[in-house]
């Protein structure tokens, strides 16, 4: 299952020592004052996507889609600090010119002088992935772990219409040298296959998805196949096609909630509140809005310092029961108004009430 399309340890070996080999002259070409000191972080990743979409319809299998990204992150990032002043610098050239640039900025932004250098040691080269890594195998192999999955997921239920399977890997190598000297390299590598599948029983059509993967190489899916994470989603498929639909009404049992929602349900309970995640009304904002009393309103209640009284409340009552009388009256079936929640509709305000006095206006 080799076919290495990419070298990019090859790459990544030959810029970290590079950089290696500069850091010394950096750190002394920036020397002269102490007190600050600097991280060069090297950073060399390698995304890759895969999808695979199949479809039935009358034929039983159509011409499926494919799509293939890939996508490459490489560059230098610098960090100076001196006591609590940090400051940072970046680079996509690992030249010593562009390096010099990115450390005079860093060390702008700190507010620090030259960085004090200590003894540079020799920089070690990070433990080898497996030969199998994503980035050693070509796309057609990955490809055909996509391929396995949706043929294995069609012939598994002749209700499944469509398939998508998604292949993702990244590999991602990183350096750090300090100017104290001290030097890290790391490789490591992720991959994930998912699988989503859609029933269709005449019913009802449901999609349920399924997932796989893990660390190292592509042989962890010769232990774990990807017509394995193909069956999963389809048995959930059908468990869910089969499910009657949820009653409406007060329910005093037992709730069973999945991963995450009992922290979706607490923060929406209290974590806008902790948050501090309110509107406030006329009082310089440092009261919540009330329960039902919308974002307009208290903006209308900023915007309108003097609030109209009890006698202007009244008449708007009393006009909006005048339009709904005409309504009811003359008006079709459907023009009639509706209580939320299947509640009675407030009783309309009496017509035989005589008008209230009229506001007198204050005399210069």
């Amino acid at each position: 299952m080799t076919s290495p399309s990419t070298d990019t340890d090859a790459a990544f070996r030959v810029t970290a020592g590079r950089l290696a080999a500069l850091a010394p002259s950096l750190w002394r070409a920036s020397s002269g004052r102490t007190g600050a000191q600097a991280d060069l972080f090297f950073e060399d990743t390698v995304h890759h996507r895969l999808t695979h979409t199949a479809t039935s319809g009358r034929a039983r299998h159509s011409r499926p889609t494919r799509t293939t990204q890939r996508r490459r992150i490489s560059g230098v990032g610098v960090r100076v600090w001196k006591g609590a002043a940090v400051g940072y610098g970046a680079t996509e050239e690992v030249t010593e010119a562009a390096l010099r640039e990115a450390l005079r900025m860093a060390a702008a932004q700190a507010g620090a002088g030259p960085v004090a250098d200590g003894p540079q040691a020799a920089w070690t080269p990070p433990d080898p992935l497996p030969p199998d890594a994503p980035d050693a195998v070509g796309a057609p192999e990955k490809q055909a772990l996509l391929e396995a999955a949706a043929d294995a997921a069609m012939a598994l239920d002749a209700r499944v219409v469509r398939v998508e399977v998604a292949f993702y890997d990244r590999v991602r190598r990183v350096t750090v040298l300090t100017s104290q000297g001290a030097t890290v390299a790391t490789a490591t590598s992720l991959m994930g296959l998912r699988v989503d599948v859609d029933l269709n029983d005449g019913r009802r059509r449901v999609r349920t998805y399924a997932v796989g993967g893990g660390t190292g190489g592509l042989g962890l899916f010769f232990d774990h196949p990807p017509e394995a994470v193909a069956r999963e989603a389809v048995e959930r498929a059908q468990v869910l096609a089969q499910a009657r639909p949820g009653w409406a009404g007060p329910w005093t049992g037992p709730v069973v909630l999945g991963a995450g929602w009992g922290g979706v349900w607490l923060h929406e309970a209290v974590g806008h509140r902790f948050e501090a995640d309110v509107r406030g009304c006329r009082d310089a904002g440092r009261r919540p809005r009330a329960a039902g009393r919308s974002r307009h309103h208290a903006i209308r209640r900023r915007r309108h310092p003097n609030p109209p009284d009890d006698a202007d409340r009244r008449r708007t009552v009393r006009r909006l029961s005048h339009r709904s009388a005409h309504r009811r009256t003359t008006g079709p079936s459907a023009h009639r108004p509706r209580s939320p929640a299947g509640l009675p509709p407030p009783p309309a305000a009496p017509h035989d009430q005589p008008p209230p006095p009229a506001r007198r206006r204050r005399s210069g």
